[in-house]
């Protein structure tokens, strides 16, 4: 090993994942990182094992791969490895950073035969060894900040191993989901750590009394709190892809810019901005996270009540924390007029006006934003989403295809998917988008569902089997789908004529969901696939009982790529074409009448010609006259 030995990784495998670990070690060594793994010096005896043990010893990241095999073997080497890494752990800090678990399969973090130290940190999921850029990325940044001193606080403590679920075994809590539900879930509890330590300081606020003693960051701490912030935003805001792993590095960045300088504002700030952003995509909409972005947009207001990036920050929150858009717009208008070259102002007013079904005004600002930021995609792809909102769904394909010539981020790609599919309802060019799709984008929860939609669509359930299998959680969370993993294999496998195995996914998608429901009660997604699961199985007045507490409670279910098809789904799978029918009509009916809507904070665009005709949800009404006519009612190119 090379005299830089102290910034390497570690990677530890089974045997039997020897090209999974060798593909996760060429993205990084691509990437600039270097690796500890070489089979040609996998011979054995002592000169080896103590080869091993030094660069255990050595390496700055040490990193297991976690898999079935290493699940079905009990004894093995790479155990003896596991063991030495975690017993170098007890001589460091606790919020050292040094474990990198890597999943390369769908074994359960819960269940995961692994020392105790393995589950205090974040688990990544690479599929078979396929690695993102975000994930290689990220494991510089780790590198980079290690040998420059500064410790990203990611070891926060040793969590015990999550027992598995069995008879008689309480739910699990909110923190033992956080694995399945977010890669850095439970990191938010050392964010409100962080918050509650601003409550203090803003009660004491030392930075405006100047006091002797106070604790003023100096300023090489202030300096580095600014690097992390743009760094942060460099990969939330600039990058369009909406690739989980940037939106969760960035979160690990804008925690450790507070820890340095919990006075700062503009770090509060940036941090609210991206919880907003987390819960608009979808990855996050837990009650947590709608509070985190609360007092994290509080604190930035109170601490820099002035600075742009808080305003900004809080007319992106208005949108989500339920304030009042006519106290936030002309706040933005002003900043707009005083401001008329940041892209950033005008971003946020064109999204408030978009939101608002303002596109007249909206457009010409997000376009300009565009230009002013040098080429962001971001502006514009939000533009799609009003476009589409308000059935004006030619303009939507024209500003995707500038979009892909001028900057083809994954939400463009997807947008050029979605408009294929639903609007133009053209198979064969959906299928060959998929081709131009980063490697990465197949492991997202947005990619994998609308690809597997793709594929269903197009009577392929096998070819959907073989993306949802790859869905590194159990529970996806995206605007394009919400719900059990399990539900969509379900579906592909009754697609199929896989009955048995169909049946054994709606088991395993009822389980999912109580465990969603034991975590956040009344979740609406849960809810619902859990009827549909209990309709699947026969218990039709279980499922109608769900259904009629969602219709109580006036749930309407996002609709991002297939609007009414929850509903109408739910009542097909319960045996009702009628009320199937009844809601597809006054759905086609309510969007002549308003055009374009917002649901939960989701843009939601109308069910078109192409959704009908071509998704196979619908194959059992096909011969009935009435959904003949609200085919002929639903718009279409």
């Amino acid at each position: 090993m090379s005299d830089s030995s102290s910034q390497a990784v570690f990677l530890s495998y089974a045997s039997q994942d020897v090209e999974a670990a060798r593909r996760i070690c060429g993205a990084l060594r691509e990437a600039g990182v270097e690796v500890w793994f070489d089979q040609s010096e996998l011979r054995g005896g002592d000169k080896w094992d103590q080869n091993i043990r030094r660069q255990i010893r050595e390496c700055a990241l040490f990193a297991p791969v976690i898999s079935a095999n290493t699940q079905a073997r009990g004894e093995g080497y790479f155990r003896l490895e596991w063991k030495l890494a975690a017993d170098r752990s007890h001589l460091m800090a606790r919020d050292q950073m040094f474990f990198l678990p890597i999943v390369v399969d769908d074994t359960p973090c819960q269940m995961a035969r692994v020392p105790d130290e393995f589950h205090a940190v974040q688990w990544t999921h690479l599929p078979g060894g396929e690695t993102s850029p975000g994930f290689c990325e990220r494991v510089k940044r780790i590198l980079e900040d290690l040998g420059a001193g500064t410790v990203p606080p990611l070891n926060l403590g040793t969590r015990p191993p999550i027992p598995a679920p069995g008879p008689g075994t309480a739910a699990p809590g909110r923190e033992e989901l956080a694995d399945r539900r977010r890669p850095a879930g439970w990191q938010l509890a050392f964010a409100f750590a962080g918050v509650a330590a601003g409550v203090a300081m803003l009660a004491w606020q030392p930075w405006r009394r100047g006091e002797p003693g106070t604790l003023r960051a100096p300023a090489e701490s202030a300096s580095e709190t600014k690097r992390l912030v743009a760094k942060a935003r460099e990969l939330f805001q600039v990058k369009d892809d909406a690739q989980r792993e940037n939106f969760f590095l960035a979160e690990d960045l804008l925690k450790r810019a507070v820890a340095l300088d919990v006075s700062d504002g503009e770090a509060w700030a940036a941090s609210g901005h991206l919880s907003a952003d987390l819960y608009r995509f979808g990855f996050d909409r837990t009650p947590a996270r709608l509070e985190a972005m609360r007092k994290q947009t509080e604190y930035a207001i109170r601490l820099a009540p002035e600075s742009v990036a808080v305003l900004v920050t809080q007319a992106t929150a208005a949108d989500y924390l339920g304030l009042d858009p006519a106290k936030t717009e002309p706040v933005l208008r002003d900043l707009a007029r005083r401001l008329p070259d940041n892209w950033e102002v005008l971003y946020a007013l064109g999204r408030k006006l978009g939101r608002a079904g303002r596109l007249e005004e909206a457009m010409p600002l997000l376009e300009r934003a565009t230009a002013l930021s040098g080429g962001n995609p971001a502006p514009m792809n939000d533009g799609v989403s009003y476009l589409l909102a308000a059935g004006r769904y030619a303009d939507a394909e024209a500003v995707v295809a500038k979009s892909l010539v001028r900057a083809p981020s994954g939400r463009a790609l997807n947008w050029d998917l979605i408009l294929k599919l639903c609007w133009r309802g053209d198979l064969e060019a959906a299928a060959a988008a998929l081709d131009q799709w980063p490697p990465w984008s197949f492991i997202e929860d947005r990619g994998a569902s609308l690809a597997g939609l793709v594929r269903l669509w197009r009577r392929e359930p096998d070819k959907a089997l073989a993306i949802y299998e790859k869905i590194p959680r159990d529970y996806v969370r995206d605007i394009s789908f919400t719900g059990p993993r399990a539900a969509l294999t379900a579906l592909a496998h009754a697609m199929a004529g896989n009955r048995e195995a169909a049946l054994a996914d709606w088991e395993l998608t009822m389980q999912a969901a109580d465990r969603e429901l034991a975590v956040a009660p009344g979740d609406g997604h849960a809810l619902y696939w859990k009827a549909w699961a209990l309709a699947e199985r026969g218990e039709r007045r279980a499922a109608d009982e769900i259904r009629q507490q969602l219709k109580q409670r006036k749930w309407e279910p996002p609709s991002y790529y297939s609007p009414e098809a929850k509903f109408a789904g739910l009542a097909l799978t319960l045996g009702e074409p009628e009320q199937a029918l009844a809601t597809l009509e006054a759905e086609v009916k309510a969007r002549e009448a308003v055009g374009g809507v917002f649901k939960n904070s989701y843009v939601s665009f109308g069910i078109t010609r192409a959704v009908l005709e071509r998704n196979p949800l619908f194959d059992r009404l096909r011969a009935d006259a009435r959904f003949k006519a609200v085919v002929a009612a639903a718009p279409a190119p």
